[in-house]
């Protein structure tokens, strides 16, 4: 799977929907917001695949460690693992297999409890992970 040529404006246009929106575990969680950035860039549906599949965060840990993590079914999906020094706008940046980013550019999308659906400084997720972050492109 690879990106069409006119990915980017989809992948804007979605992440202004998601700004702003309420930390939902299972609808808005990062793993969903990375998702549906994917979903919109490609023509995926995974979103709506995994939406709903974990409610709190025990039952999300839970079905990730019985099913796989978002890596693994990114690599499923074609997608490639490049150095996170090398991120360009529609990667997605997972640090400690748990916490997902979609670049956009100079700044990511995530999603945490406190802030709901919000952006931050890209140099600041690649600083703040380090080791522990991957970077995976379709």
């Amino acid at each position: 799977m690879s990106r069409p040529p006119d990915s980017e404006p989809r992948l804007a246009d979605e992440a202004q929907a998601l700004l702003g929106q309420p930390f939902v575990w299972g609808q808005t969680d990062c793993t969903l917001v990375c998702l549906r950035l994917l979903d919109a860039m490609v023509f995926t549906t995974y979103s709506e695949e995994y939406a709903g599949l974990w409610t709190d965060e025990e039952s999300a840990r839970h079905w990730m460690t019985a099913h796989h993590t978002l890596a693994f079914g990114l690599a499923e999906v074609g997608a490639e693992e490049v150095p996170p020094a090398f991120v360009q706008p529609g990667d997605i940046l997972i640090a400690d297999d748990w916490y997902a980013y979609a670049c956009l550019g100079a700044r990511c999308m995530t999603s945490n409890p406190e802030r709901g659906v919000f952006l931050m400084p890209t140099a600041a997720v690649l600083a703040h992970h380090g080791d522990t972050l991957t970077c995976w492109r379709l």
